[in-house]
């Protein structure tokens, strides 16, 4: 889903996890030109709607974690 955003404060990323209203969980920004961002699942965000771009800084360590305790487990 290609979306524009306006009235930006602070840092978008490549990479960054999407939070807003009717955003579809696991969304995550995969390109960014401007103000135009491209996100990882077709979807339709209204007009005007507030979101949040946030990085899960642990997000590798909780995978590893995971892969861990599975191979210690079977």
């Amino acid at each position: 889903t290609n979306i524009t955003v306006d009235n930006v404060s602070g840092t978008i990323n490549k990479g960054d996890i999407v939070y807003g209203a009717n955003v579809l969980p696991g969304t995550f920004v995969t390109s960014i030109n401007g103000l135009n961002i491209i996100l990882n699942k077709t979807q339709t965000i209204a007009d005007n709607a507030v979101l949040s771009f946030n990085i899960i800084k642990y997000q590798y360590n909780y995978l590893a974690l995971l892969l861990l305790i599975h191979l210690l487990l079977y």
